[in-house]
C-alpha cells in the first residue's frame, strides 16, 4: 500500500485492518485513532520498512506503543518527542520506550535541523519516518505542512515518510493554535509543494467513505459506537488523513519558517529543475 487517504469504515472492515488490530491488540471499536495506528503500520510494512537493517525515526512518540512494535520487527528506532510546555503532562511514558533498539531524543518538530540550540535529527540517515497525529500540533496549518516537507530531508533517497493529521471538510475550524485542521486546499497544496521539492507524494484517495458509519457524527463527549467523524467544534466534524511520501531528490532543502519566503524559494527551486 502506498496512498494518501482519509479514515473510512471500508478500511476498518478490511483484512489488513483486522490483521493490525490483532498485532497491536486494538480495542473492539470503530475509532479513527485505531485506524491511524493500523494504516501507518500497513504502509510501512507493505513497503519493506519493518525489517532488520532498517533505521526509522518517529516524531511526537509520547508513550505510544508503535515505536516499541516497530523496533520489535527488527529496525533500529530513534523515538523523538517534545517534553515541555502544554504537552508534557501526557508524555510520562516516553522515557519507558528506551531499550537496546530504541534511542530517545527530545526534538522540536518545528526545528528538525537543530536551530536555536535544539537537538536535531540527522540528515539523510533514515529509511523511514512516521508520526501519529502529531504534526497538526506544530502551531498552524503552515507549520504542519512545513514539518511534512522538512522531515523528507532526514530520509535516505528512496526513504518513506508516513504521517497522520487532523482533517475536515467543514469551514471555520482552527488554522492556528494547539491543534490546526487541514482541509481540501491543504491537501492540494501539500501535493504541489512536495512536487516542488522533487519528492513523490502518494496518490490521494479523495473518498471520505460511502457507508452509513462514515456519515455518523460522534457528539462530544464521544460516547458513540462509531468514532470516525467526531464533532470537534460547534457542529463541525473532523476525521484523520494519512500522508505517504517517498524521497526522490538527493538534494537537501530546508523550508524556512516564513511562509512567503518558503513559497518563493520552492517556486524558484522547481523552476530551476525544469
Amino acid at each position: 500500500m502506498f496512498t494518501t487517504k482519509f479514515t473510512t469504515f471500508r478500511d476498518m472492515n478490511s483484512e489488513w485492518f483486522a490483521r493490525w488490530k490483532a498485532q497491536h491488540s486494538l480495542p473492539d471499536r470503530i475509532h479513527r485513532k485505531d485506524w491511524e495506528v493500523a494504516i501507518v503500520s500497513e504502509i510501512l510494512d507493505s513497503n519493506g520498512c519493518l525489517t532488520e537493517n532498517r533505521h526509522g525515526v518517529g516524531y511526537g512518540c509520547g508513550s505510544e506503543s508503535l515505536a516499541t512494535y516497530i523496533a520489535s520487527r527488527g529496525p533500529k528506532v530513534l523515538a523523538t518527542d517534545l517534553l515541555q510546555g502544554e504537552w508534557s503532562h501526557i508524555h510520562g511514558g516516553f522515557s519507558a520506550l528506551e531499550n537496546e533498539r530504541i534511542q530517545l531524543r527530545c526534538v522540536d518538530m518545528n526545528w528538525l535541523k537543530g536551530e536555536s540550540g535544539k537537538q536535531s535529527v540527522e540528515e539523510g540517515l533514515y529509511d523511514f519516518g512516521w508520526s501519529v497525529c502529531s504534526m497538526d500540533h506544530c502551531g498552524s496549518t503552515w507549520l504542519t505542512k512545513r514539518f511534512l516537507l522538512n522531515q523528507m530531508n532526514c530520509l535516505k533517497v528512496g526513504g518513506l515518510g508516513v504521517h497522520t493529521a487532523e482533517y475536515t471538510i467543514s469551514s471555520g475550524l482552527p488554522r492556528n493554535g494547539s491543534t490546526s485542521w487541514l482541509d481540501w486546499n491543504d491537501m492540494v497544496d501539500v501535493q504541489n509543494l512536495m512536487t516542488q521539492m522533487g519528492h513523490e507524494l502518494a496518490p490521494i484517495d479523495w473518498s471520505i467513505g460511502d457507508s452509513v458509519e462514515d456519515h455518523q457524527m460522534d457528539l462530544y463527549p464521544y460516547g458513540g459506537r462509531v468514532h470516525l467523524k467526531p464533532e470537534v467544534h460547534a457542529g463541525r466534524w473532523g476525521t484523520c488523513v494519512v500522508f505517504a511520501a517517498k524521497r526522490v531528490s538527493p538534494k537537501q532543502f530546508w523550508i524556512p519558517v516564513e511562509e512567503d519566503i518558503a513559497r518563493e524559494q520552492l517556486a524558484q527551486r522547481s523552476h530551476s529543475q525544469m
